[in-house]
Formats: structure tokens, C-alpha cells, sequence
């Protein structure tokens, strides 16, 4: 799943749809690959069946660096 905002920086991992019992609890990961150096903003768009809240969105936030190139002996 990418981000809402199509960065492509974002990317929803290993994320399988379900139920969440009252109380209960779900992990999702979320994966940052920049494209390029500097911040990068996007959200996460989470739907449910809760007629109080049927989307919630999160904020995703980010910094690329462009790092020296390394070797190893």
C-alpha cells in the first residue's frame, strides 16, 4: 500500500486487512525509501466500519540523506 500522498517514500508493509476486536489492536509497518535528499511528508489513511470515525489519518514524516559512499574490507 503506498502513502495517500503518493510520495513513493512510504510504503505499508507485510499489512493484511481484518477486524480489530473492541480494545484490541493491530501492528502495521510502514517502510521509509526516499527518493531524494530532504524532508518528505505524507499520511496514512486507516478506514473502519465506526460510524464515529470511519477514517482516521496519520502523518508520516521522514528525512532523506544522501549518504557518502562506504566500503568494506
Amino acid at each position: 500500500l503506498p502513502d495517500v500522498d503518493g510520495t513513493g517514500a512510504f510504503t505499508v508493509v507485510n499489512f493484511t486487512a481484518g477486524p480489530i476486536v473492541v480494545g484490541g489492536a493491530m501492528t502495521v509497518t510502514v517502510e521509509f525509501q526516499p527518493q531524494a535528499e530532504g524532508m518528505v511528508m505524507s499520511h496514512l489513511l486507516v478506514k473502519s466500519t465506526d460510524s464515529d470515525e470511519p477514517e482516521v489519518t496519520v502523518q508520516l514524516l521522514g528525512e532523506g540523506v544522501n549518504l557518502p559512499p562506504c566500503s568494506f574490507d
